[in-house]
């Protein structure tokens, strides 16, 4: 899968972004947001099975109701990038 026309969005890090997991390890996340386009109007999305169990498009009008509120600001601040005035 190849992207092209990739556009800075937007920098998320600091102390709203850090996190302690299930096994009690802390994290500090630095999650940079770009938008693309797919480039030749084609690809597949290959699975790691040692990170996902499932992959699922979503509206962004119809997110999951038990999804993460740190996921839903990174899909605010990318929909906010693509609209045009």
């Amino acid at each position: 899968m190849r992207f092209s026309d990739m556009q800075f969005v937007e920098v998320f890090s600091g102390a709203e972004y850090t996190f302690t997991l299930a096994n009690e390890d802390q994290i500090n996340v630095i999650t940079a947001v770009y938008s693309a386009e797919l480039k030749d109007g084609c690809g597949e999305i290959v699975i790691n099975d040692d990170e996902s169990e499932e992959f699922s498009f979503f509206s962004p009008l119809a997110l999951p109701h038990n999804m993460d509120e740190e996921y839903r600001v990174y899909i605010e601040a990318y929909l906010t990038s693509i609209i045009k005035p």
